[in-house]
């Protein structure tokens, strides 16, 4: 390997100084999570929809004292998705652009805390395709927990050095407007997961 291959390679690796940023996010549209249960039925003849009605909270992700959680990787899968659509070139690099840079150098350390109880959350009843898939022949009622509004603070760890503030910020904006969160968000075409960046957010180095 000659010493001009070795480093470009390195060059390409990023620099390693670990950083902790701190965002507050608020909605700009309902959320609504569908996360796969296996709740028992009550018995061998109790109707599909009533068991529906029954577990709908069962799709939420909670944590503690049943408080109501966003996924790290569900964020983390805007953030990256956003990276990928964006397609923002790295300056001084070619065609290269950020998004393997946040897929291997941007993660979230912990799912962002909703401060919303289980028990607080409401559901909407709606008509889906049976086998999940738009276009079905067959729909169903099916009955998911809705959270109109929230906000949070999230913490995202960012490892890559080539990823600087303002495009952390640009690509987080671009999944909040484009991407989104949860069911029934704006990348698969649905209303609900849009979420913005508010106030200033908050940079310091650590040590992993």
């Amino acid at each position: 390997m000659t010493k001009a291959t070795q480093h470009e390679e390195d060059e390409d690796v990023g620099a390693s100084t670990p950083r902790q940023v701190t965002v507050h996010l608020v909605s700009s549209t309902p959320y609504s999570q569908s996360r796969k249960h296996d709740a028992p039925r009550l018995n061998s003849s109790e109707l599909d929809g009533d068991y529906d009605l029954r577990t709908w909270r069962e799709h939420l992700t909670t944590a503690e004292k049943g408080i109501v959680h966003i996924p790290a990787m569900a964020m983390k899968q805007a953030v990256d998705r956003a990276a990928t659509v964006l397609g923002m070139k790295v300056p001084g690099r070619g065609k290269n652009t950020y998004s393997k840079h946040f897929l291997a150098g941007c993660i979230l350390p912990n799912n962002i805390s909703l401060g919303i109880k289980k028990s607080d959350v409401n559901h909407e009843t709606i008509l889906a395709n049976s086998d999940g898939k738009r276009g079905g022949a067959k729909r169903v009622s099916r009955t998911y927990p809705t959270i109109p509004k929230w906000e949070a603070d999230a913490v995202f760890w960012v490892l890559d050095d080539i990823i600087s503030p303002e495009v952390f910020k640009r690509h987080l904006v671009q999944a909040g407007m484009f991407v989104g969160i949860g069911r029934f968000r704006c990348e698969k075409g649905g209303m609900y997961g849009r979420f913005r960046v508010e106030g200033n957010m908050r940079w310091e180095n650590i040590d992993l």
